[in-house]
């Protein structure tokens, strides 16, 4: 997390926080039929910094505000604050997942302004 944040800083772009749990299968479809899905990823590395990271076993190496109860979970996060703009829980599919994402993309853009 902490190196996606310093990636993000750098690159003037979001965080995009993926929590999932590897007992999850929702979480494993979300990352087998929207994450991998060549447009979302195509627009993911165009636009943000990815971590993905398992709610549990990675536990204490984010921040406690982004412990989701639901999972899968994305965050959307401003590096310099480290505050979620957008978040997004359980599984979406690829179009409603590219909308979220611009929805977060637009928040950033007026953050930064």
């Amino acid at each position: 997390y902490k190196t996606a944040v310093k990636t993000a800083q750098e690159q003037n772009k979001m965080v995009m926080l993926v929590l999932v749990g590897d007992y999850c299968p929702w979480c494993k479809k979300f990352e087998r039929k929207t994450l991998k899905s060549s447009e979302v990823m195509a627009k993911v590395n165009e636009n943000v910094v990815a971590v993905v990271i398992d709610k549990y076993k990675d536990k204490g190496n984010y921040p406690e505000a982004f412990f989701a109860p639901l999972i899968p979970a994305v965050f959307f996060i401003e590096p310099k604050s480290q505050n979620a703009l957008f978040d997004t829980v359980a599984y979406m599919k690829k179009a409603e997942f590219m909308d979220n994402m611009d929805d977060a993309l637009d928040l950033f853009e007026e953050e930064a302004k």
